[in-house]
């Protein structure tokens, strides 16, 4: 997980005393999880998910620091492994006003292109990608603040099936 502050704290040191997030830091956390917002770190393993619609992908969050309530959201998936870029995606987003400076996302898709040639479409999960290392990016920006508030980070992690899918996969080398 990185993230990109300047030094200064994240929230008011006391909860009680009102504070303009707009003087505090922007910062993106990037993680991953269908339904909260679950930190990823450098090496952590994240879910390759076979979605109902026959394709792949992760589950995608965000944890946005001084960041909202409009933003927009540039997110890269790249397979390090194979050095190619798996996803490039956008969201325009309403995220409301942030509690303690602080907005968290979950649940956003990060497909998984299904091109490899050599290996069948019915193959489940896509062991090519099995225990490949991925890199994911993102670039956070508001219309709030003058100049707009931005923040960018990206963090190393690595693919794993889904256990639904391959109950007997133990770990990566």
């Amino acid at each position: 997980m990185l993230l990109f502050l300047l030094g200064c704290p994240l929230v008011p040191p006391d909860d009680s005393t009102p504070v303009d997030c707009t003087d505090l830091p922007s910062a993106v956390e990037l993680g991953t999880g269908e339904s909260a917002h679950v930190p990823a770190s450098e090496g952590d393993e994240v879910v390759m998910v076979h979605g109902p619609q026959g394709g792949w992908h992760v589950w995608l969050s965000f944890g946005l620091v001084n960041l909202g309530p409009d933003v927009v959201l540039d997110v890269t998936l790249e397979d390090l492994t194979r050095g190619e870029v798996m996803a490039e995606l956008s969201y325009s987003l309403h995220v409301g006003e942030p509690t303690a400076c602080r907005v968290e996302l979950s649940g956003l898709f990060g497909f998984l292109p299904y091109d490899d040639p050599n290996t069948p479409e019915s193959e489940s999960p896509p062991d090519w990608r099995v225990c490949d290392r991925a890199r994911i990016c993102a670039s956070v920006s508001d219309a709030e603040g003058e100049p707009p508030r931005r923040a960018e980070g990206c963090v190393e992690v690595v693919l794993i099936p889904d256990p639904a899918d391959d109950p007997d996969f133990a770990n990566c080398p």
